[in-house]
C-alpha cells in the first residue's frame, strides 16, 4: 500500500465493507483491509471481529506481542479463504481446521491474550521480588584452627556463594536470614 493510499482512508467517516453494509469495530491503528476476521488494537490488545471485514495492524513490528498478533492475523486470513471455499483443507498447512474455527472467535484469542498478559505479570513479579537464602553453614575448619580436612577451607559454602552470585547476576535480590 503507497503512502497515497493510506491517507485515502478517511478513518473519521464510517468503513463499509465492499457490499456496503457498515463495518461494526474498527481499530484505531487501520492501514487497509484485508480479507480477515480479526482486528488487534495496538494499544489495548483488544481484539475485534466483523463478519464483514478484517482490518490489517500496523507497526507490529513495534510491539513485544507482534508475533502472536502475525499468527492471529495469519490464521484469521486463513479461516477467511477456507470459510470462503478459496483454500481447502489440505493447503491450511499446520492450521487445522479447529484451530482456525478458534480463532475466529474473538473471545478465545482476547482469553489467550489474557493468559499471555498474566503470564508477563507473574514473571515481572517473580523477577522483582527478594528471595531469601538460609545462613550459611560454616566448615569446622573456617572457625577454628582445626586442620584435618583443609579440602573444606575452600568448598564447603562454595555452593551457596555461586547460588547467591547466579541469583545476583539473574536481577533477583539476595538477602539472608
Amino acid at each position: 500500500m503507497t503512502a497515497l493510499n493510506k491517507q485515502a482512508i478517511d478513518f473519521s467517516q464510517p468503513l463499509e465493507t465492499e457490499s456496503g453494509e457498515p463495518v461494526k469495530y474498527i481499530c484505531h491503528d487501520v492501514i487497509e483491509y484485508k480479507c480477515a476476521r480479526v482486528c488487534v488494537d495496538i494499544a489495548t490488545g483488544v481484539v475485534y471481529s466483523s463478519p464483514y471485514v478484517g482490518l490489517k495492524i500496523r507497526n507490529k513490528e513495534a510491539n513485544p506481542r507482534a508475533k502472536l498478533r502475525e499468527q492471529i492475523e495469519s490464521a484469521a486470513d486463513a479461516y477467511c479463504q477456507f470459510d470462503n471455499g478459496l483454500i481447502s483443507d489440505m493447503k491450511c498447512g499446520d492450521l487445522s481446521h479447529e484451530y482456525l474455527l478458534f480463532v475466529k472467535e474473538p473471545k478465545n484469542v482476547l482469553a489467550l491474550l489474557d493468559e499471555l498478559e498474566a503470564a508477563e505479570n507473574r514473571m515481572a513479579e517473580l523477577e522483582a521480588r527478594t528471595v531469601t537464602l538460609p545462613a550459611d553453614r560454616s566448615a569446622e575448619s573456617e572457625v577454628s584452627d582445626y586442620d584435618g580436612t583443609e579440602f573444606y577451607r575452600a568448598g564447603w559454602n562454595a555452593r551457596g556463594k555461586a547460588d547467591r552470585d547466579a541469583l545476583a547476576a539473574a536481577g533477583i535480590g539476595v538477602k539472608g536470614e
